[in-house]
């Protein structure tokens, strides 16, 4: 939603609308049964806990669809813009011009009031409220009151005093009025309904502000709080730069947090995990041009690379592997240091036929036919296939 200015405005109900004929989402008849033509737009928004964007947005869907009045315009004149008909203005009868728009107006509205707005009571009023209520309508509305000749406002007359006297049998009946209030349902609500919203969500602020002061408190008390929530802080930053492809510096903010909170499992597991994977960043270029070296025979120089790539990555089979190979082809004088990296990648790699092949070879190399055949024959296992293992493994045979 776009951001909107506060508007002072305290929009209400168009004349004689009943929101039953509309076609309404939740949150439009949420909104357009608290418009009452005195609470503001803020106000609005603070009862049902919406934005005042969202309040305005709202309201320009009720007013497309002609259920608002913005209440812009002085609510002197107690009809707004109602047309009276002209014929009924002009009906011969003996009721003045003001008594011809109070019934007109009146009978009008009277399918869309609720039997609380026909005796002008609250919802919360008590039976004693209800009767005194019912009494002034009474005096208001009885067909006797009225003029002798009242013309066609007589049937009309007597429909509102009907109505008068349903809603009073209904009120006046403790059952009858909480299945009526049942029946209303969530859109009804009236003024001490609305003085009960704004002091809940007063309230609620005020609590919630209250429980932001405390844990500010608490934080200010207590350090090892605060570096808690930094650690989390940098936490999250690490995945951040993990998932924008910066794994060194997502290492970085790991490290950071582990070091903030170093009882947290999680920041030590980011740690181990992005440890791994700065050491795959890092070797990668290193295990390139060691692979090319290799290729064409300079094991010397490939020896270097891969000694490079595994001070890096330690604990990364591939390159023990290959630095193995390349030491048992550099000569006897490396063949201690062959097998050591040669076993070091059999153990990170148990399911690599090469890593048990290479492995064979330092063996042989070692003078351990036992071991040697042992190896070799793990790696036909893995792969029955494998052409060199199985020359290999005939030459120990013979040997």
């Amino acid at each position: 939603m776009g951001a909107h200015k506060p508007s002072k405005r305290s929009p209400a109900l168009a004349s004689g609308v009943n929101l039953m004929r509309f076609d309404l989402s939740y949150e439009e008849g949420l909104l357009a049964a608290r418009l009452d033509g005195q609470t503001t737009e803020p106000d609005l928004a603070l009862l049902l806990g919406w934005s005042q964007g969202q309040v305005a947005d709202v309201l320009a869907g009720l007013r497309t669809k002609g259920v608002v009045d913005d209440g812009d315009t002085p609510r002197s004149d107690p009809y707004g813009a109602f047309i009276f008909p002209l014929p009924l203005m002009q009906a011969e009868s003996d009721l003045t011009e003001e008594q011809r728009k109070k019934v007109i107006f009146t009978y009008d509205r009277l399918d869309d009031l609720n039997h609380y707005e026909v005796l002008q009571v609250r919802r919360r009023d008590d039976a004693r409220a209800i009767k005194s209520a019912f009494q002034l309508r009474v005096k208001e509305w009885h067909p006797d009151r009225w003029p002798r000749n009242k013309g066609p406002f007589g049937k009309m007359i007597q429909q509102i005093f009907e109505r008068v006297q349903r809603a009073n049998g209904t009120l006046s009946n403790e059952k009858t009025r909480e299945a009526y209030d049942a029946e209303l349902g969530p859109f009804f609500m009236d003024e001490d309904d609305l003085a009960e919203m704004k002091a809940r969500q007063r309230r609620k602020e005020r609590d919630i502000l209250r429980e932001q002061e405390r844990v500010d408190r608490r934080k200010r008390r207590n350090p090892m709080r605060k570096r808690i929530d930094q650690a989390s802080e940098h936490h999250q930053k690490a995945l951040d730069r993990e998932a924008a492809g910066e794994v060194v510096e997502a290492l970085r903010e790991a490290q950071t947090a582990a070091a903030f909170d170093p009882k947290n499992q999680a920041h030590a597991a980011l740690v181990e995990r992005l440890t791994e994977a700065a050491a795959e960043h890092r070797i990668g270029p290193a295990m390139a041009k060691g692979r090319r070296l290799e290729s064409v025979l300079r094991f010397d120089e490939a020896i270097e690379c891969f000694e490079h790539a595994v001070r890096y990555a330690p604990e990364n089979g591939e390159v023990h592997l290959r630095l193995a190979y390349c030491l048992i082809q550099g000569g006897a004088s490396q063949t201690r240091s062959a097998l050591e990296h040669a076993k070091k990648a059999a153990s990170l790699l148990p399911d690599d036929a090469e890593a048990h092949y290479v492995l064979a070879l330092c063996w042989e190399r070692a003078d351990a036919k036992k071991a040697a055949v042992s190896s070799v024959q793990r790696a036909l296992e893995l792969r029955p296939s494998y052409v060199e293992a199985k020359k290999l493994l005939k030459k120990l045979r013979w040997w």
